[in-house]
C-alpha cells in the first residue's frame, strides 16, 4: 500500500477508536452499570481489533507513520 493511503487508513482507524472512546462518559452518566460495562467492553474489543487488524499492519509496512503518530500525540494530544 502506498504511504499516503496507509496514512489515511491509519488516521481514519485512529479517529474511529477515539470517537468511540469519547462516548464512554455519556455511557457512565446515562446507562445502568450493566449496560455501561457491556458497551465499554465492546468499545475495548473494537479498539483492540482496530489496533491489531489495521494499525499494526500499517505500522509494520510504514514504521515512520507510527513515529509520526507518537510525536504528534506527544505534542498535540492528537494525531493531526
Amino acid at each position: 500500500m502506498e504511504k499516503e493511503l496507509a496514512r489515511h487508513l491509519a488516521l481514519t482507524a485512529w479517529r474511529s477508536f477515539t470517537d468511540l472512546a469519547r462516548v464512554i462518559p455519556l455511557l457512565q452518566r446515562h446507562c445502568t452499570d450493566a449496560e455501561r460495562q457491556t458497551y465499554v467492553k465492546a468499545i475495548g474489543a473494537a479498539g483492540a481489533s482496530i489496533n491489531e487488524e489495521i494499525l499494526d499492519r500499517v505500522f509494520a509496512a510504514h514504521p515512520d507513520l507510527k513515529q509520526d503518530l507518537e510525536a504528534k500525540i506527544a505534542k498535540y494530544q492528537k494525531w493531526i
